[in-house]
């Protein structure tokens, strides 16, 4: 599973989640007003890069790691530390092409262009 581009903002736990039994390439998005980002669980394979962790990551909640999986980190801000599951020999680019932006680049996309564009509800019928 891809998890990119996404903004996340005022989630207490797992955004971008709790990640068990598959393969998750995760970049790309900003986390904001968080408690915890990242779930490694259960045999996750788990492969991040060039992710923008802002308030939050102060309190060392970035990466919720129970050992049981396998991760790796590549280019986020701040640097992800406190990892005991050991290093995922997976990489997306074995299954896919695809390109990354800077974690800065990162947090002032998804901030503009994530999401809803507008709040106005339309109702079509």
């Amino acid at each position: 599973m891809t998890i990119a581009n996404n903004y996340f903002e005022n989630l207490y736990v797992r955004g971008p989640g709790l990640m068990r039994y598959g393969y998750f390439h995760v970049k790309n998005n900003y986390s904001n007003n968080f408690n915890q980002a990242i779930t490694i669980a259960t045999k996750a394979k788990i492969y991040s890069e060039y992710n923008y962790f802002g308030k939050g990551s102060e309190k060392g909640g970035i990466l919720d790691d129970k050992g049981t999986g396998y991760f790796k980190d590549i280019g986020s801000y701040p640097s992800l530390n406190k990892q005991t599951s050991p290093l995922t020999s997976w990489n997306p680019g074995s299954n896919y092409s695809y390109r990354v932006q800077t974690p800065e680049y990162t947090k002032e996309f998804v901030t503009k262009y994530a999401g809803s564009q507008s709040t106005t509800l339309v109702f079509g019928y």
